[in-house]
């Protein structure tokens, strides 16, 4: 199971954006499930907007792409938001790494509801941000550079400027 967030999921869907080709196979086009949290409709949904306005795509079929992507039999099932437990775990997560709330949102998506669906198997955190795979790799995302973990786990990562971290089980 794979869990994204919303900046590989939007690079998945701009073809100029770097890591755009690893995204889309990884995430739209791969075989394991990818899970987000609800919240990446809003988010993605600007950053499609901003690339439209820059003139990089046309919003209307990119979007409607996005959305059926996200519905029934798509490559991407959405998590309800369940605001107390994640919030409360966001946090928790703020206080100890430098993060924008909307990225210490997604790790605790991922700990607090993902986990639990995973029942013990492998987890993957996708993310084009730096310091929120450093803090993944803190909360029991291992780093894919480890060489235990990498004979472990056959994962090619650090897709340019993204990262791909996988975790047995992630910490809670």
């Amino acid at each position: 199971m794979m869990y994204a967030d919303a900046s590989v999921i939007a690079s998945a869907y701009l073809g100029d954006e770097p890591g755009h080709a690893r995204w889309r196979a990884r995430i739209l086009e791969g075989t394991e499930p990818v899970v987000s949290t609800e919240l990446v409709l809003a988010e993605v949904a600007s950053a499609l907007a901003a690339a439209a306005q820059a003139g990089r795509i046309q919003l209307r079929p990119t979007l409607r792409r996005f959305e059926a992507d996200c519905g029934p039999g798509g490559p991407i099932q959405l998590l309800a938001f369940l605001a107390d437990p994640v919030l409360r775990r966001a946090v928790g997560i703020v206080e100890d790494h430098p993060l924008r709330v909307i990225d210490a949102i997604h790790l605790a998506v991922a700990l607090e509801q993902v986990v639990p669906l995973a029942a013990g198997e492998p987890i993957a955190f996708l993310t084009a941000g730096r310091r929120q795979a450093a803090a993944a790799r803190s909360l029991g995302f291992r780093d894919p550079d480890d060489p235990t973990f990498q004979a472990a786990m056959a994962v090619i990562t650090d897709v340019e400027e993204g990262v791909f971290l996988r975790a047995d089980t992630a910490t809670p």
